[in-house]
């Protein structure tokens, strides 16, 4: 016989599978000479904040190595991120010369993925 807790814990179940925190660390690349303002087109495809150019938050030169980026890296971690629906953001966006789009990358990892994945755009 099922308990009255059993039918409340099944009803909010759906609730509490929203309400849990999903997140997918992701990396956007494209290349240098691009526009910065991009950044733009590409974050409003997010109702909060978007990815963050690593360029633009700290010093130019915080990272490794003896030279700077020659590309632009921009990160984000998004709770419940549609990647199909930012996949095809991206791919709409006019990338200012036909050739930059190519170059576009995004890189993800979702919570619960040991490695991260590349789609190219």
């Amino acid at each position: 016989m099922e308990r009255p807790e059993d039918h409340r814990d099944h009803q909010h179940s759906h609730l509490r599978n929203k309400v849990m925190s999903d997140v997918t660390n992701t990396i956007l690349t494209f290349p240098a000479g691009t526009d910065k303002k991009i950044l733009n087109k590409v974050n409003k495809f997010f109702d909060e904040t978007g990815f963050v150019n690593c360029d633009g938050v700290v010093p130019g030169g915080w990272y490794g190595g003896t030279k700077m980026l020659e590309t632009n890296i921009c990160i984000g971690a998004f709770n419940h991120l549609d990647i199909e629906g930012l996949v095809k953001h991206l791919e709409a966006i006019d990338w200012e010369r036909p050739n930059h789009r190519c170059n576009v990358q995004l890189i993800i990892q979702e919570q619960w993925e040991d490695e991260f994945r590349i789609i190219t755009i």
